[in-house]
């Protein structure tokens, strides 16, 4: 029912290995359980912060996104930093992921009187769960110095981008 992909820096070190070990709907949220082994010999870091959150109703698939790759980031709105967590050599982390019971994303097409149209989609009706974590073998540091064209850098889109696992 679920699979967890990381992406990083594979050819430095070995990728923390994930499993999602529980799924429980509450009255107010999707609660998923995740967790990450690090076989590796040194420290690893990854986002531990929902990053993004895509469901296809035709295929049931619902992949829940701890990463910036893929996302849109739009100029001069919020960008929030993610939360970087740590799991040491030869350890494992758990982590709980609170999901929304359901999103509303904007329509392809518009409404029939030309405004924009919205679809609610139930993600517990997911037939199957996609974890995708980000992760490097460096720790994340912020970098305030504003970049040439004047914006903010967008140092946690470049933290830990690589292909899935």
């Amino acid at each position: 029912m679920s699979s967890v992909k990381t992406t990083g820096p594979r050819d430095r070190v070995p990728a923390p290995v994930g499993r999602i070990t529980e799924v429980a709907v509450s009255a107010r949220e999707l609660d998923v359980t995740l967790r990450l082994k690090n076989a590796g010999d040194r420290a690893l870091h990854y986002i531990a912060d929902i990053r993004t959150i895509r469901f296809d109703p035709a295929t049931g698939r619902l992949v829940v996104g701890l990463s910036d790759e893929g996302r849109v980031l739009v100029p001069s709105m919020a960008s929030v930093h993610p939360n970087i967590k740590v799991i040491d050599p030869d350890s494992e982390a758990e982590l709980m992921l609170a999901l929304p019971l359901q999103i509303r994303k904007l329509a392809n097409a518009p409404a029939a009187d030309g405004f924009a149209a919205f679809e609610d989609q139930d993600l517990t009706a997911a037939t199957e769960i996609v974890v995708e974590v980000a992760w490097s073998d460096t720790p994340y540091y912020n970098d305030p110095r504003p970049t040439e064209t004047g914006r903010m850098p967008t140092e946690a889109l470049a933290y830990a981008l690589g292909r899935p696992a």
